[in-house]
């Protein structure tokens, strides 16, 4: 064994058989081996127990300045299962044996970084920053297959952000391209199939739009108790509210007692206005309104109308539905009020109240010529009844331009007295005056059940000429009326009431007879309650 004093400096090559000890005293003694280039190829600093190569200051146990290479491993010590394990274009890197982190350059492109290469139960997170510090900024949970960001440790689905989302312009189903959420600049669009369903807007004028694309595509709004609340039908643009088959435009339909409230907070509750276009040349829009106006402080008036065209027939299109017309003038005023049934007539001709407070029942508005104007082409025209006692209807029957000489003596009018009925009075209107030597009225007749009486037991006294006789003054206009004061009349007041109809006729006599008299008759009767 050689020893050298602390200050030995030995100048070409040592050979060592055997062990060799530097700085066996354990002095602050540093070690320095030379290289051809490098001064420090290595470098032992005694004093703070480090090893340097290629630099003499090392700030580590180990301090290379430099590359280091090795075949495979970099060990932990003492940990044989923690390494990194290089192999060609490939590093792993392993903790207790497990493979957490993956690197290989492949083939050809694309290489890979994987992480937890072996499918184990191994989470990958990235630790967060400022309110989240501590908690994982990103992880994935290995166990789950779920993704957490920001703050999420234990993430309940797929992704889970606590926090906001931000993409360029789509959100795609996947497997199915056309299936998407688009963001444009103040702009989201929704389309499913695709079929663009919702289109939200924010421009000039905000929208949220339906159907953007203008499709058969129907709205649904289900309730708790309905299916379909609201309702549209595309394909025929149609709107249903408590229906999911809308036979209008807007059909509504109820259940229980209300169908529809339409509330306004102003005069104006509700304004329906037809054919606004005009398309037909005609400028009577019909107008359909609810309002509260009044032009005195503290007075209430309530109106409710459809507005139209007074003083014209109205023809309805659909059968049995009744309607009001009006028209409202800012000049003159209501004019007329008007309700009608479409019955295969004239439709404003059931019920008006005209021009100057004129009401009319059974003919058109501008034929009212009293304050009450009844007409009724056939049958009874008024009636009262008790629901607990007998019933009266009060009717009459009108026959105009008869000719007295058609088929003769007694002459059938045509009008059929009805059962249960009694004649009250016969009014006979000469609208042409015969001429002849004689022709005269001799009586009215009853047919029923094959039996026939006359009004009065016998001939009117002289007859009722129907001539003109200027000395009786019969002429065109003359009036007669009959009252039926016989008992014994089976129509009268006090007889027994036929229980079937009855022809009522005209008796008369004529002699040398040139022109024929053309008469009206009115018959006035009674019908009784069938109990």
């Amino acid at each position: 064994m050689s020893r050298y004093g602390s200050d030995a400096e030995i100048s070409g090559s040592i050979e060592v058989s055997g062990s060799a000890i530097f700085n066996e005293g354990s002095l602050d003694a540093d070690f320095r081996v030379e290289s051809d280039s490098n001064t420090h190829m290595l470098y032992v600093d005694a004093g703070n127990n480090r090893v340097g190569i290629g630099t003499d200051a090392p700030d580590y146990e180990l301090d290379v300045a430099g590359n280091i290479g090795v075949d495979q491993y970099i060990y932990h010590n003492g940990d044989a299962n923690t390494l990194i394990n290089f192999a060609d274009d490939k590093i792993i890197l392993k903790a207790g044996n497990k493979a957490m982190v993956t690197m290989e350059e492949k083939d050809s492109a694309p290489h890979e970084v994987t992480i937890n290469d072996g499918s184990n139960n191994i989470d990958f997170v990235v630790k967060g920053n400022g309110s989240n510090q501590g908690n994982p900024g990103m992880k994935f949970d290995a166990s789950t297959n779920k993704l957490g960001i920001n703050g999420i440790g234990t993430p309940a689905y797929e992704l889970e952000v606590a926090g906001d989302i931000g993409l360029a312009e789509y959100i795609y189903h996947r497997n199915d391209d056309d299936t998407f959420i688009r963001f444009e600049d103040d702009l989201i669009t929704l389309e499913a199939g695709g079929r663009a369903f919702i289109k939200l807007e924010e421009a000039d004028q905000d929208k949220v739009i339906i159907n953007p694309g203008v499709l058969n595509v129907d709205l649904k709004v289900g309730g708790q108790n309905n299916a379909n609340l609201i309702r549209t039908d595309a394909a025929n643009d149609r709107v249903g509210i408590n229906t999911g088959t809308p036979a209008a435009t807007l059909h509504v339909s109820s259940s229980g007692d209300t169908s529809l409230i339409i509330e306004g907070k102003q005069d104006v509750a509700l304004g329906l206005v037809a054919d606004i276009d005009n398309a037909g040349g005609e400028d009577q829009n019909p107008y359909l309104y609810m309002s509260q106006e009044t032009t005195t402080a503290g007075a209430y008036q309530f109106l409710m109308g459809i507005e139209g065209t007074a003083d014209l027939s109205y023809v309805g299109s659909y059968t049995n539905q009744p309607f009001i017309l009006s028209k409202n003038s800012e000049q003159q005023g209501l004019r007329t009020f008007q309700i009608a049934t479409d019955d295969g007539g004239d439709v404003s001709s059931r019920f008006s109240i005209a021009t100057g407070g004129r009401i009319a029942i059974g003919d058109a508005v501008q034929a009212a010529d009293a304050r009450l104007h009844v007409k009724e082409a056939a049958g009874d025209i008024f009636k009262m009844e008790n629901t607990t006692a007998y019933a009266v209807t009060y009717g009459q029957l009108v026959k105009e331009n008869l000719t007295l000489t058609d088929g003769g003596s007694p002459l059938d009018t045509t009008l059929d007295l009805p059962a249960r009925s009694m004649i009250t009075d016969v009014l006979i209107t000469i609208k042409t005056a015969g001429v002849g030597t004689s022709h005269n009225l001799e009586n009215v007749a009853l047919t029923a059940n094959s039996q026939t009486n006359n009004m009065k037991g016998t001939s009117f006294p002289s007859g009722l000429s129907l001539i003109s006789n200027p000395s009786q003054g019969v002429a065109a206009g003359t009036q007669y009326v009959l009252g039926n004061v016989d008992p014994s009349f089976p129509a009268g007041r006090a007889a027994m009431l036929l229980s079937s109809t009855a022809d009522i006729k005209l008796v008369y006599s004529d002699d040398g007879i040139s022109t024929e008299p053309i008469v009206d008759v009115v018959v006035f009767y009674k019908k009784y309650d069938a109990s």
